[in-house]
């Protein structure tokens, strides 16, 4: 299960392969489906891969779609062909990882807008703009948390 891509060529096999049974879920242009950032990409659901070792028919016969969602790039790469059947599973993988990558910056304390005034030069410039990721990273986890389904987790 769960092979690696072999080439570019392989990945383009699967594609021509299985992409047409796939059901698309949002057109160019939308967010992405996991995190709402802007969705440059899509994301087989389950992996072209995992299609490719299971067989559709296995798929089908437990109750498994198959779908294609607008994704980020992030997204995308961190779930690669993880072998994650849907996109609920895949929510909480997301959400598990990125709450251990962004740790720091959700933790961080927001400051006031009167705080920040208070700072200058480039001190003032750096926890503005870490404010705002901050406030990207908190409204991406709740996205995700409202997609993986009733048991995420709650807490930042």
């Amino acid at each position: 299960m769960g092979k690696t891509y072999r080439s570019m060529a392989w990945r383009r096999e699967l594609k021509k392969r299985y992409h047409f049974l796939y059901q698309s879920i949002g057109r160019s242009g939308d967010p992405c489906w996991y995190c709402g950032l802007p969705g440059e990409s899509e994301d087989h659901v389950p992996p072209l891969s995992v299609v490719a070792d299971l067989g559709t028919d296995y798929l089908r016969k437990n109750g498994y779609s198959l779908y294609t969602l607008r994704c980020c790039t992030e997204c995308n790469s961190v779930l690669g062909n993880r072998f994650l059947l849907t996109p609920e599973a895949r929510s909480k993988a997301l959400l598990s990882r990125y709450k251990k990558t962004y740790f720091d910056l959700i933790d961080r304390p927001k400051w006031t807008l009167s705080e920040i005034d208070e700072l200058s030069g480039w001190l003032q410039k750096y926890v503005d703009e870490s404010n705002m990721l901050r406030e990207i990273t908190v409204r991406r986890l709740a996205c995700l948390r409202s997609r993986a389904g009733g048991d995420a987790p709650e807490e930042d």
